[in-house]
């Protein structure tokens, strides 16, 4: 294959079967696809080449499991990309493994993408989207929704513009009745409108004989385009130690094979494209629909809590007012020689100690104080301890009189009773300061401080949280109008009704919680104003107004913090 025309369109992105060794007259290739993956969307898109300006035909292919949709992939590629019956090789895809075979190979979307390159045959992309099976045997566990798969597929990043053909895959033989195929078939144009009949066809699989499944097609009342059969048992039916007759019957059959998948690709080329705009278009309003509910619940879940948390903060400042009073002080008269040093900062008396003139014959005690005074100021040094390292030093001197004064260190910092203010918010008075408490404002006080203190942070998360759904919903509001209006344009028809939009949110919200229905209500009430108001404009003109909707939303809370 390394020679080959094929593998040179193909980039040399092709890997050989590990268990192929030619022993059926040809070697079997799987294409080295790039591969995207969208689990929670429930499809996956493999590719090969680079996107060209050519233009793209969109198959979907549906079938029940066993049908032989993979297989009829295999047969696509193989005729697409021009692989003979004389070749020494076939492309397969490569299938899941680790499964029973009656599971279905495709438990989600598969698309398969084959840009095209100067030198293919037909001069257009070709995307093939092979659906789940119906009625996988493990449906009873794992019930899929095909045709919700799809439409997600559509409304993806990496959706296609348009349908070219829809295709239903049966076996050739089948005599049964089509009731999966049928009700599937009918909610393909419920979704993409009674145009889909026009580019369904049937595709009558491992057909060498006139196949049954035709008449039962009608029989069924399938409405569809056309049939065409794929012989597709042909492509790896071994070509080793046939017998010259056998060669030329099985050349046959793939001449005619060829000529089937030539007359559809040729259909398909000329075939009239069905918009997937409008379903895109839907499904985008439909998840605007259901984020703006959603977001108008957390808006209203915010403002909630933040009253909340406002009335809580304005309940505790008041209670923080009435008993800010739970310690009073009032002046006592001291006695006699008795002075005491008193704290302006914490209206409290930090020493007390008796005032002599008397230094002769060692007249201080150990406990008592004396307060020097410093320029202005009054601090109390113990005469006998520690200070500055341990050692207080008393010197006694004059020098015009031998009259012995006391002389200590000078302090900046009150170390006494709890005090810690510097010395200059000190004073010596002949009043102590006398403290009474009432525990009971006191705890009262202390709680809301607390209270007070817990609430602020919470006020202004809310106030952010606020401010962020506020956003959020102003410019879901104007994508949802953007939308609905595209729609309108689409069809010719009235899509929205604003009325019909708020009696419907507003029933949704009414089943949630209750605590904030009626916030819920109210944003709901200003969203539709808001659309109502920007009516008149066009989808393009509607983008650009999401600043007027949350100017709109937060009228009523300019000021959030109390």
């Amino acid at each position: 294959m390394e020679t080959s025309k094929l593998y040179q369109l193909l980039d040399g992105r092709v890997e050989e079967k590990r268990d192929s060794d030619g022993k059926d007259g040809f070697k079997i290739y799987h294409i080295q696809w790039e591969e995207t993956f969208d689990a929670e969307g429930g499809f996956r898109v493999f590719s090969i080449g680079q996107p060209s300006n050519q233009p793209t035909k969109c198959v979907l292919l549906v079938g029940v499991t066993g049908a032989g949709k993979t297989t009829l992939v295999s047969g696509v590629l193989n005729n697409f990309l021009g692989v003979s019956f004389e070749d020494p090789f076939r492309l397969q895809v490569k299938e899941d493994t680790g499964r029973e075979m009656t599971q279905s190979q495709t438990d989600f979307i598969t698309v398969y993408t084959i840009y095209y390159k100067e030198g293919m045959k037909h001069k257009y992309n070709l995307v093939l989207i092979d659906s789940p099976g119906l009625e996988d045997t493990r449906a009873e566990d794992q019930p899929r929704d095909i045709t919700h798969q799809f439409e997600e597929f559509i409304a993806s990043d990496l959706g296609v513009g348009d349908l070219h053909c829809v295709g239903l895959v049966c076996k050739a033989t089948t005599n049964r009745e089509l009731k999966s195929e049928k009700t599937l078939l009918e909610e393909i144009i419920s979704l993409l409108g009674e145009a889909v009949p026009e580019i369904t066809h049937i595709f009558a699989t491992f057909a060498c004989d006139e196949p049954l499944v035709e008449a039962v097609v009608k029989n069924a009342g399938v409405k569809y385009k056309s049939m065409f059969q794929f012989d597709n048992g042909m492509l790896f039916s071994p070509t080793s130690a046939k017998s010259d007759k056998e060669l030329i019957s099985l050349s046959h059959r793939w001449d005619k094979m060829r000529e089937h998948y030539d007359a559809w690709f040729g259909a398909l080329t000329n075939a009239f494209p069905l918009s997937l705009e409008l379903i895109r278009e839907r499904k985008y309003f439909d998840t605007c629909k259901k984020n703006l509910k959603a977001q108008i619940e957390n808006l209203a879940a915010s403002v909630t809590e933040m009253e909340m948390n406002k009335n809580a903060y304005t309940k505790y400042e008041q209670q923080r007012v009435t008993n800010k009073d739970w310690k009073q002080t009032k002046r006592v008269g001291l006695q006699g020689n008795q002075r005491a040093v008193n704290c302006n900062s914490c209206q409290k008396t930090c020493v007390i100690y008796t005032h002599t003139n008397d230094h002769q014959g060692g007249g201080f005690n150990p406990g008592q104080m004396i307060a020097p005074i410093v320029g202005a100021a009054v601090f109390p040094v113990p005469v006998v301890g520690a200070v500055l390292g341990g050692v207080a030093r008393s010197v006694f001197s004059r020098k015009k009189r031998r009259q012995r004064r006391c002389q200590v260190p000078q302090i900046t910092v009150c170390q006494q009773n709890g005090c810690s203010h510097p010395m200059q918010q000190h004073a010596l008075e002949s009043t102590k300061i006398q403290t009474n408490i009432d525990e009971d404002m006191k705890k009262l006080y202390e709680e809301a401080i607390s209270k007070t203190e817990d609430a602020k942070p919470k006020i202004i998360k809310s106030q952010e949280e606020i401010l962020s759904c506020s956003t959020t919903i102003a410019q879901t509001t104007v994508e949802l109008l953007n939308h609905s209006k595209t729609v309108e344009k689409l069809t010719k028809e009235s899509f929205l009704s604003i009325d019909d939009l708020r009696s419907q949110l507003s029933n949704e919200i009414s089943l949630g919680e209750a605590d904030i229905i009626p916030q819920a209500i109210k944003y709901i009430a200003i969203v539709t104003e808001a659309m109502a108001t920007l009516a008149s404009l066009t989808a393009e003109e509607v983008l650009g107004k999401h600043e007027l909707v949350k100017e709109m939303l937060l009228k009523d809370y300019e000021d959030f913090f109390p």
